[in-house]
């Protein structure tokens, strides 16, 4: 049986990061940002730029 969805031969990083708190509906952004705002923030603590 053949794989057609492998991560063989790709890249793949793991970390943890942590987005800002904010009390029930108070954030200025939405939840896509905030996640957003955690992936970059990890992203550059691994010295990987996700802009090239």
């Amino acid at each position: 049986m053949a794989e057609t969805n492998t991560i063989r031969g790709k890249v793949a990083v793991a970390g943890v990061s942590e987005s800002r708190y904010y009390k029930r509906s108070g954030s200025p952004v939405n939840e896509f940002r905030v996640a957003l705002d955690a992936i970059l923030a990890e992203a550059e603590e691994a010295g990987l730029d996700p802009w090239t």
